[in-house]
């Protein structure tokens, strides 16, 4: 398993691959266990521009492919939970 150091680095590269527009002003990785009691990766992506931000469906899908790809070709087989929140959001969940 890779540190949350190392997921934070390829996180960011996937992000500015896939979105390389889009502004992220965090990212926090957390241990997490899902429904069925597995390891799994909480992954929370701040984007820092503005109070809204218009993501698609086929970028989001882009970026979760990108992420669970490159931590399995890194033998993670953690599945990546990625939530994202807008920096007033982070604010107001004092992230």
């Amino acid at each position: 398993m890779l540190t949350h150091k190392a997921v934070h680095d390829v996180m960011r590269d996937v992000l500015k691959r896939v979105l390389p527009k889009t502004d992220v002003s965090k990212i926090e990785v957390q241990d997490y266990a899902d429904a069925a009691g597995e390891s799994a990766l909480e992954i929370t992506i701040v984007l820092s521009k503005g109070n809204v931000v218009a993501l698609n469906g086929n970028e989001l899908a882009k970026v979760l492919e990108g992420i669970h790809s490159a931590l399995s070709q890194q033998g993670d087989e953690r599945f990546p939970y990625l939530r994202y929140l807008t920096a007033k959001e982070a604010k107001q969940l004092a992230l």
